[in-house]
């Protein structure tokens, strides 16, 4: 399932498109459905921690669908609600497979896969320029396949942590040496994205699964491993910049080739170093006892765990002014040197974004402005020219389009998630205790990039993120004893044995309504973007067909109405494109490009005093907007 979750979002660009999203929600809730009306449904229990989880994540969905009553635009509103219904049929979907040590070792092993296939395909496509699906990006930093670098980052930084515990506990030896060679192009991978909070996210990772594993000097070993033969890579990369920079040109085959050789290298010089370590464990055994010993001792982790803390103590008093001044200067884009990246201390306009969001909520602490709705605020509020969705954080852009209850469901949420992982660490028997401090090691991870990041809207992440969770839920439900247990007449005993049976009826009808709400907007982003091709095709009255269909789908589509009204306007059918348009800014009164595409159009029937109150609303609503200041001059310029 990991494998085919996660490999099928890559490939289809990592999952923040309605299309690609819903397709994977769809074919969630598909199998979790046959399994609840399947002979496999006699093994399904929803304990407390299942529900916990399922009932928060379905109470957001809810909470998102009726903030379309007083959002600026329902179309995003309720988007944002099926999103989170999709996310609810990824975590459902782990959750009933993972229900024995056999399939949640497996399920390990398969996000395993999962996520090297993605650094697999990440690098081959920097490394063998034209071969990737996506045509060259114009940045340095690594896009494909997830569409987002930061994304590609937080694969790669966490990914690092479950492949060291595949490669001393995957049930195959293959994937286990597999598992080793993988972790240096991981963090190559890593570097390429120039991504610090990918990089943030792996730190936080491995060390919380430091402190959890019992096997932490091999953890420690295989990870060192990876970075030393990592090190000398990355400085040839740097060397070869048709690659490090992304820059193409005739150069690039050629040192794509040498990139490629020497990241193969690194993998076959990461497995034979550790086999040469283990081989030297070996021969010095009671060495190798001594060291195991150490690392197992309490003391040692508690003065190893009190340094840390020390010292980021120490760093934050001491550089914490200048850390703060740094993130909330005017520095906002990316440098020119790339991996002097990693050693910036900008925010690239997190500051600005973050100040938005709050401003927003101190605006409306109760209701929130709508869910979906934050793209509204930035426009109206920003300082910069930066173009944003997103709050790049969802904490923040929680509380800000859901308000203060919102906001806390979304906590509670994250903090349940956390909460019940550490459970399930702590009663997991000896031999799954590492699976289970790896995902949650990821896990934490995770928490932390969506605390800076918008990989909440990407669904590729969020998949990661909810089957993990999914995993961990059913491994602490397996170690609980069943509730028949603990009943002492057999009348309770009777209630319990039928509960399942409500709760399996319960759970095929959230199923099969979830596949409803997911496969008509899909339909209807499907018919938009057929009418944006046959536009672009020329097929105009195709066109208007296809938008009239995703009207009759979703009828709260401005998309659609902009879609339509011009392409009256290239007609010169300007009282049909005014209409339109008018429609499209009802449907969204805070989206500043309504009365702008307005203002166009009445501008070229000649009435520019119409032109001149739509564009002065358009500014109003995206004051800081080139095309709007040059419509106004264009509207001054032809007025008698």
């Amino acid at each position: 399932m990991p494998v085919l979750l996660l490999g099928g979002l890559a490939l289809l660009g990592g999952g923040f498109d309605v299309q690609a999203r819903h397709l994977a929600g769809i074919g969630s809730w598909l199998i979790v459905l046959i399994l609840l009306l399947s002979p496999y449904r006699k093994r399904i229990r929803f304990g407390n921690p299942f529900l916990l989880v399922a009932g928060l994540l379905l109470g957001l969905a809810v909470l998102s669908a009726c903030s379309s009553l007083w959002s600026s635009s329902t179309s995003r509103s309720l988007i944002e609600a099926e999103r989170v219904i999709a996310y609810l049929g990824f975590f459902s979907l782990a959750y009933l497979i993972c229900r024995t040590d056999k399939q949640r070792q497996r399920f390990g092993e398969g996000l395993v896969i999962a996520l090297a296939f993605i650094i697999v395909l990440a690098l081959a496509d920097r490394c063998l320029p034209g071969t990737g699906i996506p045509p060259i990006s114009e940045t340095a930093r690594m896009r494909y396949p997830l569409g987002y670098w930061n994304a590609n980052g937080l694969v790669c930084g966490v990914g690092v942590v479950l492949f060291a515990w595949a490669a001393r506990n995957a049930g195959h030896a293959v994937l286990r040496w597999f598992s080793v060679a993988i972790v240096p192009a991981a963090l190559i991978a890593l570097y390429l994205t120039y991504s610090r909070g990918g990089l943030l996210a792996g730190i936080v990772a491995v060390v919380a699964m430091f402190f959890l594993s019992r096997h932490r000097l091999r953890f420690t070993a295989v990870i060192g491993i990876g970075v030393l033969v990592a090190a000398p890579a990355i400085q040839i990369i740097q060397n070869n910049p048709a690659i490090a920079q992304n820059l193409g040109g005739a150069e690039a085959p050629a040192q794509g080739r040498t990139v490629a050789l020497v990241i193969v290298l690194s993998m076959l010089a990461a497995v034979l170093l550790l086999r040469g370590l283990i081989e030297l464990a070996s021969r010095m055994p009671s060495s190798a006892d001594r060291a195991l010993g150490v690392s197992r001792d309490q003391r040692v982790l508690k003065a190893i765990a009190a340094t840390v803390a020390t010292v980021l103590v120490s760093l934050v008093v001491v550089f914490g002014g200048h850390i703060w001044d740094q993130f909330s200067g005017g520095e906002l884009y990316f440098p020119e040197s790339p991996e002097s990246h990693f050693t910036q201390l900008s925010g690239a306009g997190r500051y600005d974004f973050n100040s938005v969001a709050i401003d927003s909520f101190v605006d409306n602490p109760l209701t929130g402005t709508g869910a979906g709705t934050y793209k509204f605020e930035w426009t109206q509020n920003r300082s910069s020219d930066l173009i944003a969705q997103d709050a790049h954080s969802l904490y923040l852009e929680s509380f800000a389009d859901l308000g203060l209850v919102g906001g806390l469901m979304v906590l509670s949420l994250i903090i349940s998630m956390v909460w019940l992982a550490i459970l399930a660490w702590r009663l997991s028997p000896p031999a799954d205790r590492d699976r289970t401090a790896a995902l949650l090691a990821v896990l934490l991870g995770i928490v932390v990039a969506l605390g800076i990041d918008w990989t909440w809207e990407l669904a590729a992440t969020a998949a990661l993120l909810m089957t993990i969770v999914g995993c961990l839920v059913a491994e602490l439900q397996s170690r609980r004893k069943p509730a028949s247990a603990t009943v002492g007449t057999s009348v309770l005993r009777m209630k319990v044995r039928g509960a399942p049976n409500r709760q399996l009826f319960g759970g095929a009808f959230v199923a099969w309504f979830a596949i409803v709400v997911l496969v008509v907007p899909m339909a209807a982003d499907q018919y938009l973007q057929k009418s944006a091709d046959a536009a672009a095709e020329g097929r105009l009255k195709d066109s208007i067909d296809d938008s009239r269909q995703a009207l009759k789908l979703d009828p709260w589509s401005a998309a659609a109405h902009l879609q339509i009204g011009a392409i009256a306007q290239s007609l010169e059918l300007y009282d049909r494109s005014i209409a339109e348009y008018s429609k499209a800014a009802e449907l969204e009164p805070d989206n500043w490009q309504p009365p702008y595409l307005k203002a166009s159009a009445e501008l070229e029937r000649g009435d520019v005093t119409a032109a001149g109150k739509d564009a002065a609303q358009a500014m109003v609503l995206n004051p800081r907007s080139p095309e709007v200041g040059s419509l106004i001059e264009d509207i001054d310029a032809s007025t008698p």
